[in-house]
C-alpha cells in the first residue's frame, strides 16, 4: 500500500446524529497531495508550476451600469437577495501556492474548498461592471480548491473514509466541483484539464456504484445539481448518460420520490426536511430541461400548497404528525431560502404565489446594492488567514440559482398575473376555488363551501433503534381542519426525533394526532399511529370524498424496544362533503389484549405564534356551555372551538365521555405551535376489553 496511508489519521466530527450521522467531517492530514492515480499526477504537476504571482488579484472596483430593463433589475434583485460571498478573492496570492499547501506537516488549504464556487463565480459573472470577469487568478485559485477536493475524496474513500463514503455525502462535493470545472477550464492547460475531468469522472463512477443512499433523500439530492453541472461541462456521453439516470431515479423511483408529492425521509413524508429536498429538486429542476424533475416538483409544490394553511392574521400553519425527524410544517420547511423562493415559480405555476414582487424602489437600488455589498467585501481586509487541514465536507448553498439560471420573462409574467388578480399569484387557500383532490394512497384534501379538510393515509416509518422515538405518527388521521374565519382549528403536529425536545411513548396522551391510542395494565402504549402502512380505500368525486383505512393497531412494549402485534382490528372512515366532515372509528378485538385505557384522540390545534390567542375549547353540558378540561366530562354531545372570530362544531352521534390532555402540548423545536387533545374515551365503564366499539362524530364549520 501506498507510503502515505501510514501518516493517514481520522477525526471524526459527528453531530445532528439520524441513522447514525448526518453530519460527518472526515480529516486527513497527510504530508503532499495524493499521486497514486495519473489524473493526480497531472493536476499536482500543473499546480507546482504555478507561483504567487499566478494567484495575485488586484482590488478593483465594480462599477454600476444604468439600466431601466425591468428584467434586468429584477434579476439584479433576485442576486440581492443571497449573493455569493467570493471572501477566498481577498486572502494572500501566496496561500495558494503548492509549497504553502504543501509547506507543513499536513496540508494547509487557505480555506474550506468549497469556496471554489464562489470565486469562480466572480470570475465568470456576466455583468458589464465588473472588471473581475475572466480573471485569471481568480479561475486559478477556485481551480486549486476544488482540485485538491476531488484528489483527497478520492485518496479518503480508496483508504479508510469511515463512513463518509455515502452518495449522500459526495453529491455535495460534485456540485461546487463540478460547477468550478465548468467555470475555470478555459484557463487550464490540455494535461490540467484532462486530469481534473478524469477526476469528476472517477467521482462520478463512484457515486453512480454506490447508488444513492435513500434515507435522507434531502441530502440525496445533492447528486443531480453536481451531475448536471459536471455534464454540462464535459463532453463525455457517459457522464451525461449517468447524471440523468442517476438523477431519474431520485425523481421519480417510489424509494425516494411518492407521487403524491414529496420527497421520501427514512419511509415517511418529512414536512421539515422536505423543504431541502425542494431547494436542491429546484436547483436540479431549473437549471436543467429533464422533464421528470420538473414534473416532480409539480407534485411536489401542488401538495405543500394543498398544506399550507392561512389564519385570519396571514400566518400560515399545516399538519406535521406524519413527519419522520423534524416538527417543521409545509409552510415553515427547511431551506426555504430566497434562491428557492423565487425559482421555484420558474418551474410551476403551483409555486408563483411563494415569491412576492419587490417594490419598485427595492427594484431600482438593486444594482447599486448588489455592487456596494460585493465592493465592501472585497475590498475588505480579513484577519490573517489561519490555514487548515483538507476536510470532508458537503453542505453546498454557494450559487443563487434563481439569479444563475433566471428565465426569461419570468418578471413580466408575475407582473401580469398580479394586474389581474390572477389565483396563481394567491395562496391556495385564499382563492376562490373549491375541490376534492387525491394525491396518491397519502392524502385526500378537499375544499368545499366553509371549510377546508385534509386526510393522511400514507405511510410513515419504523422506530428509531437507539433513542426508541417513532418516525412519524400514521394509521390514517385527519390531519387539517379549516375554515376561513378559523384559520386551521384542527391539526396534527409532532416533535420529531431530533433536538432537544422530541415525542416520547410516555407522553401519549398528549401526542396531538388523529389516533386510538391508550395503555395495558404493564403500561405499554396500544395505538394506530403506529400502524405503518395501513389498508387504503379511496373514492373521490367532484364534491365529496369516502377514505376508508384499516390495520392491526400494535403495542409498543419499551423492555422489547419495539411494537408486538395485538389482536385490536382497527377500522376509520371519513366522509367529506358540504356538511363537513364524518368520521367513524371502531375497534374489534376478542378481548385478549387488556386495557387500562382506550381513547380516540382528536388534535385541537391552539396556535404557533406568541401574538395568538389560543382556540377555545368548550362542552355541552345539557343545555349549557363550560370550558373543557383534564377531568373527564360525561354525556357530552357538542365541542365547540372557537379561534380568532371562527368556530367549529364537533358533534357525536351519542353521547360520550371526554376530558382534555393534561397540559398544553408545546413543539419547542422547530416552531412555537401549541396544541391540546380531546381523549374521547372508547372503554365501557369497568371494562378492561374490548370487543367491538365504534365511535361516530361529524366536524362542521359554523356559518357567520
Amino acid at each position: 500500500m501506498h507510503r502515505l496511508v501510514t501518516l493517514v489519521s481520522l477525526v471524526l466530527l459527528v453531530t445532528s446524529v439520524a441513522l447514525g450521522a448526518d453530519y460527518v467531517q472526515v480529516q486527513l492530514p497527510i504530508e503532499k497531495l495524493p499521486e497514486e492515480h495519473d489524473y493526480q499526477k497531472q493536476l499536482r504537476a500543473f499546480m507546482a508550476t504555478l507561483g504567487e504571482k499566478d494567484f495575485q488579484v488586484e482590488p478593483q472596483t465594480i462599477s454600476v451600469v444604468p439600466t431601466d430593463d425591468p428584467e434586468q433589475l429584477y434579476r439584479l434583485w433576485l442576486l440581492q437577495q443571497r449573493p455569493p460571498h467570493p471572501g477566498a478573492a481577498t486572502l494572500p496570492a501566496a496561500s495558494f501556492t503548492l509549497s504553502a499547501i504543501e509547506g507543513q506537516k499536513g496540508l494547509r488549504i487557505p480555506c474550506a474548498p468549497s469556496e471554489c464556487q464562489a470565486v469562480a463565480w466572480l470570475a465568470n459573472w456576466d455583468y458589464a461592471g465588473n472588471p473581475y470577469r475572466g480573471s485569471k487568478p481568480l479561475k486559478l485559485r477556485a481551480f486549486m480548491l476544488a482540485a485538491i477536493d476531488v484528489m483527497m475524496l478520492d485518496y479518503l474513500y480508496e483508504h479508510d473514509p469511515r463512513g463518509a463514503n455515502r452518495a449522500d455525502y459526495l453529491g455535495g462535493n460534485l456540485i461546487w466541483t463540478g460547477y468550478t470545472y465548468q467555470a475555470v477550464q478555459d484557463v487550464l492547460p490540455p494535461e490540467a484539464r484532462a486530469g481534473f475531468e478524469a477526476g469528476l469522472k472517477k467521482l462520478v463512477l463512484t457515486i453512480n456504484r454506490w447508488g444513492p443512499k435513500g434515507s435522507m433523500t434531502d441530502m440525496d439530492l445533492f447528486a443531480p445539481v453536481g451531475l448536471r453541472y459536471i455534464a454540462q461541462a464535459s463532453n463525455d456521453a457517459e457522464l451525461k448518460r449517468i447524471a440523468e439516470d442517476y438523477s431519474r431515479r431520485l425523481f421519480t423511483d417510489e424509494h425516494y420520490f411518492n407521487a403524491a408529492g414529496y420527497f421520501v425521509d427514512n419511509g415517511c413524508f418529512d414536512t421539515s426536511y422536505n423543504g431541502i429536498s425542494l431547494y436542491f429538486g429546484t436547483w436540479a429542476a431549473v437549471m436543467s430541461d429533464w422533464k421528470f424533475a420538473q414534473d416532480a416538483l409539480d407534485r411536489a409544490y401542488r401538495l405543500r400548497a394543498h398544506l399550507s394553511f392561512p389564519s385570519p392574521d396571514g400566518s400560515f400553519s399545516g399538519p406535521s404528525e406524519m413527519a419522520s425527524r423534524c416538527s417543521g410544517d409545509p409552510p415553515s420547511d427547511q431551506w426555504d431560502f430566497e434562491p428557492r423562493t423565487h425559482a421555484c415559480g420558474m418551474v410551476t405555476d403551483e409555486a408563483l404565489h411563494l415569491g412576492p414582487l419587490p417594490k419598485e424602489a427595492n427594484l431600482k437600488n438593486a444594482p447599486a446594492a448588489v455592487v456596494g455589498g460585493l465592493n465592501a467585501a472585497l475590498v475588505a481586509k480579513p484577519s490573517p488567514p489561519v490555514p487548515g487541514p483538507w476536510r470532508e465536507s458537503h453542505w453546498s448553498m454557494g450559487v443563487n440559482f434563481a439569479y444563475e439560471f433566471y428565465r426569461p420573462g419570468d418578471y413580466a409574467k408575475r407582473v401580469k398575473l398580479v394586474q389581474e388578480n390572477s389565483p396563481l399569484a394567491k395562496p391556495l387557500y385564499l382563492r376562490d376555488e373549491k375541490f376534492v383532490r387525491q394525491f396518491g394512497k397519502a392524502f385526500v384534501i378537499a375544499r368545499l363551501e366553509g371549510f377546508a379538510a385534509a386526510v393522511h393515509t400514507g405511510p410513515v416509518g419504523k422506530i428509531h433503534n437507539d433513542w426508541q422515538r417513532p418516525y412519524g405518527f400514521g394509521g390514517g388521521e385527519l390531519c387539517a381542519f379549516w375554515t376561513p374565519a378559523t384559520g386551521p382549528v384542527m391539526l396534527g403536529r409532532r416533535r420529531g426525533v431530533q433536538g432537544g425536545v422530541f415525542d416520547s411513548f410516555s407522553e401519549w396522551r398528549t401526542w396531538p394526532v388523529h389516533a386510538v391510542s391508550g395503555a395495558t395494565p404493564a403500561g405499554d402504549v396500544v395505538s394506530s399511529t403506529r400502524i405503518e402502512k395501513p389498508t387504503v380505500e379511496i373514492q373521490c368525486g367532484s364534491s365529496s370524498a369516502d377514505v376508508r383505512v384499516a390495520g392491526i393497531i400494535p403495542k409498543y412494549v419499551a423492555a422489547k424496544k419495539g411494537c408486538l402485534p395485538t389482536d385490536l382490528a382497527y377500522e376509520r372512515r371519513f366522509v367529506i362533503d358540504a356538511a363537513g366532515v364524518k368520521v367513524r372509528t371502531s375497534v374489534k378485538s376478542k378481548g385478549e389484549e387488556k386495557l387500562t385505557e382506550l381513547y380516540e384522540t382528536i388534535p385541537i390545534f391552539l396556535g404557533d405564534r406568541a401574538r395568538q390567542k389560543d382556540t377555545t375549547i368548550h362542552l355541552q353540558l345539557g343545555s349549557d356551555w363550560t370550558e373543557a378540561t383534564a377531568t373527564p366530562s360525561p354525556n357530552v354531545k357538542l365541542v365547540k372551538l372557537k379561534r380568532f372570530d371562527g368556530e367549529v362544531l364537533i358533534t357525536f352521534a351519542r353521547p360520550v365521555t371526554l376530558r382534555v390532555s393534561p397540559g398544553i402540548w408545546t413543539d419547542g423545536f422547530q416552531t412555537e405551535a401549541r396544541c391540546q387533545t380531546l381523549l374521547v374515551n372508547l372503554l365501557e365503564p369497568g371494562a378492561d376489553t374490548v370487543q367491538d366499539v365504534s365511535l361516530e362524530y361529524s366536524i362542521s364549520a359554523v356559518p357567520r
